[in-house]
């Protein structure tokens, strides 16, 4: 658990990937190639964008809730 929260397993490596745009005030080429998957354009008003490592990110919060969760019933 403490090589997660660390970021020292290789399965949470993908947050580095992130963490070089921690400090980015506008979203260039770059960031967009390299943090999206795709842009679906739904309809005039609408797109739906796809973020790399999505799953991932996921896991990583409901591990989070998780234990948020067990450390207050705990």
């Amino acid at each position: 658990m403490n090589d997660v929260l660390e970021n020292r397993s290789d399965r949470n490596r993908w947050i580095n990937h992130f963490l070089q745009f921690t400090s980015m005030q506008e979203i260039d080429r770059s960031a967009v190639v390299r943090l999206i998957h795709c842009i679906c354009i739904t309809g005039k008003k609408e797109l739906e964008i796809t973020f790399n490592y999505y799953d991932e990110y996921r896991k990583a919060v409901n591990m989070v809730e998780q234990m948020t969760t067990e450390r207050r019933v705990g």
